[in-house]
């Protein structure tokens, strides 16, 4: 049998309920409905933070090259080494995201394993669709991850430079793919021009963009869902806090077989913190930053 024990926070006296295999499934259900959620969002945090890493440290060289032109071998080394783990990250990372996202193959789906609603289905696929045909970054983000993964490491060479126009300096810092190295990667010929060159920032940029977009989707697809989960716990529990006789109690859920887990959704609330902390679907390659001062809202 199943169980619910409720546990007096003052005495710490417990009473025992039984639950039936109706309303364990129910709860345990809802458990793995929340799981998933918070998992989702705990790898999309990792794919942003990584992301924020490389643009760090793409910044910190960028302002190092024009403190002294003193590259060598060595200092070459270290700077496609250390932008080399972070963009390796950034991609692989994404693949995690989007292998949870929709993996037709190995029937993955996420919104739908939440709804189990069709229409999350054909949401997801078709704002996919719209992705893959407007993000030529994307696209080369993707199969770019994959030749890394295989074949080479995203960061082979790079180029620096300084330029002055008007008493201002500016500073460059550029990781380029040519046309030769972009279908050495299988980025398909029919979307590239034998002209094209594209920076790896502006790759990662728009790479990181589209999973933006396929995450604020999947937020809103399973909104309700989540919602239904959380009460359904919450009143579930409520109800066996009535039948004790505790003003101030916890419960523990204890299966017939597996490991006791608490009742309260108090670690859910990192999934409220998350959807703070990228509260917003950003496009960083439109992102300058402004010298000028502001009001901050």
């Amino acid at each position: 049998m199943h169980y619910f024990v409720v546990t007096d926070n003052k005495s710490f006296e417990n009473q025992t309920f039984e639950i039936s295999d109706e309303i364990y499934g129910k709860l345990d259900g809802c458990k793995k409905i929340l799981l998933k959620v918070l998992k989702a969002e705990e790898i999309y945090d990792q794919i942003v933070e990584s992301y924020w890493d490389y643009k760090s440290k793409l910044n910190y060289w960028n302002m190092r090259s024009i403190s002294g032109r003193n590259l060598d071998y060595s200092l070459n080394h270290e700077i496609r080494s250390s932008l080399n783990r972070l963009a390796f990250n950034v991609l692989n990372l994404g693949k995690l995201y989007l292998d949870l996202h929709y993996y037709e193959e190995k029937k993955n789906f996420f919104a739908y394993d939440i709804t189990k609603d069709d229409g999350a289905k054909l949401a997801v696929t078709e704002h996919r669709k719209k992705i893959f045909s407007e993000n030529i970054h994307y696209r080369i983000g993707c199969k770019l991850r994959s030749y890394s993964q295989h074949s080479s490491l995203p960061v082979n060479n790079f180029t620096t430079g300084i330029r002055n126009v008007e008493n201002t300096t500016f500073a460059s810092f550029k990781i380029i793919y040519e046309y030769k190295d972009l279908i050495g990667a299988k980025v398909p010929k029919g979307i590239l021009n034998t002209e094209d060159k594209f920076d790896l920032t502006e790759i990662l940029d728009g790479y990181v963009f589209a999973i933006a977009q396929m995450h604020a989707l999947n937020r809103n697809l399973i909104s309700k869902a989540t919602d239904q989960a959380k009460t359904t716990i919450r009143t579930i529990s409520n109800s066996y806090y009535d039948k004790s006789s505790f003003s101030e109690c916890s419960g523990r859920i204890h299966p017939e077989n597996g490991d006791a887990y608490y009742a309260d959704l108090e670690w859910f609330s990192v999934v409220d913190y998350l959807h703070k902390k990228h509260m917003f679907t950003i496009n960083y390659s439109e992102i300058s930053f402004d010298k000028q001062s502001s009001n901050v809202v």
